[in-house]
């Protein structure tokens, strides 16, 4: 008898850079382990308070950077990135920050 294992959420993946530039700020992360089901994309949170990041954009497909074109310069940013495939959103990934120019 075959015995196959369920698909479950994403491992997160690794969030490597947050850099600010005129313009805004570019995260760039490492992809994610699947969990069985196909990854569908990146969900890319943002908040003004470490911990306190709300969904900024979902990102289609498995590009594995984002620009955050909506920043006020000056204003400190942290970011978390979750990988999503079919199941669900991974936990988040570690937390960078960034200071708009």
């Amino acid at each position: 008898r075959v015995f196959s294992i369920p698909p479950t959420v994403p491992v997160a993946p690794s969030l490597v850079s947050a850099v600010a530039a005129v313009g805004g700020v570019t995260l760039t992360w490492s992809g994610a382990t699947d969990g069985g089901s196909p990854l569908v994309g990146y969900r890319i949170l943002r908040g003004t308070t470490s911990g306190g990041e709300t969904l900024r954009s979902n990102q289609a497909g498995p590009g594995l950077s984002f620009l955050d074109n909506t920043v006020v310069s000056g204003t400190t940013y942290f970011y978390v990135v979750r990988a999503v495939n079919t199941v669900g959103p991974s936990v988040p990934s570690n937390e960078l920050s960034a200071v708009a120019v």
